[in-house]
């Protein structure tokens, strides 16, 4: 005699039924005898010897007071936080596109005149390929260039991408020396977690609270590093703290050509202070980039005049 489970589940969608209920409670099972949630089992591998190996160097140099330029620092960020573009052929989730921004970067490569073999900067690069402003200008026009991504989970998806680019491990410092400061995960849209601003953001954005420590090194510090101080376009995405960094470049020292920079997370008095700010330091506003149907990202795009 067959058994029914009701109208809801025929027959034929019995075993189906059976499966699940055993996939939900493996899934319960391996999160009882990991002790931690489901979610954490997808986490990228990370090797916490090397991590702690590298924070134990800079909190050394951190006792020591070195400055932005110290050679010992600049060998520390080069040995450690510095990985070298992949030569390997990419590994995208979705190799044949080549515009992956939310319209950023067709718009930075009309007021560049299709510039080839440039260098950009892309801070905030989070895996390499969701989103991002810079990878069309490797695919389309050879560029080279630098990503920045503190989340250290993270960074092990964007290594993956084997994108042909110079990445670098830490957040960008607002202060010139380097630091070690609490960063906020935040369900990986990140943020630096040193004052009230920075939790009542976590609170308003409704994010989850989960913080850890990251390198920060200034970007006059990386730029050292990597041997580069001419760049043709910076992305600067770092959830409403790009006001600061901004303010933190030393451009007497570094020539940028083109930004675009998120402003989503900063609107009205914010974006007047940023677009004074800019223009004081010799940069035309040219439009707001609002994003598009597939995404909402809203950057502010300014040329060096």
């Amino acid at each position: 005699m067959k058994y029914s489970l009701g109208p809801r589940f025929p027959l034929m969608g019995q075993q189906r039924y059976f499966m699940l209920l055993i996939f939900v409670g493996s899934l319960f099972v391996i999160k009882f005898i990991l002790k931690g949630p489901i979610w954490s089992i997808s986490e990228p591998a990370l090797d916490m010897n090397m991590y702690s190996q590298k924070m134990n160097g800079l909190k050394k140099l951190l006792q020591d007071g070195v400055t932005e330029d110290d050679p010992s620092l600049i060998q520390l960020i080069r040995t450690y936080f510095v990985f070298s573009p992949e030569i390997s052929p990419y590994n995208l989730n979705n190799p044949y596109l080549l515009d992956y921004s939310c319209d950023q970067s067709g718009a930075v490569d009309k007021i560049l005149n299709q510039k080839e073999r440039g260098f950009y900067i892309e801070a905030g690069a989070y895996d390499g390929e969701s989103i991002s402003n810079t990878l069309f200008f490797e695919k389309a026009r050879q560029w080279n260039g630098l990503l920045i991504e503190p989340d250290p989970f993270v960074f092990e998806r964007l290594k993956a991408k084997n994108r042909k680019a110079i990445l670098v491990n830490s957040c960008l410092n607002i202060k010139p020396q380097p630091s070690i400061l609490q960063f906020n995960r935040g369900n990986e849209m990140g943020r630096v977690w040193v004052d009230r601003e920075d939790k009542i953001w976590v609170k308003e954005k409704k994010m989850e609270v989960n913080v850890i420590e990251v390198p920060c090194f200034s970007l006059y510090s990386i730029l050292i590093a990597v041997n580069q101080t001419n760049i043709d376009y910076f992305s600067l995405d770092v959830e409403g703290r790009e006001l600061s960094v901004l303010q933190s470049i030393p451009f007497d020292k570094i020539f940028i050509d083109s930004f675009t920079v998120e402003y989503s997370n900063g609107e009205g008095k914010y974006t007047l202070e940023m677009k004074s700010f800019m223009e004081k330091n010799g940069y035309q506003y040219v439009t707001n980039l609002p994003g598009n149907k597939t995404c909402t990202a809203r950057d502010a795009l300014f040329k060096k005049i």
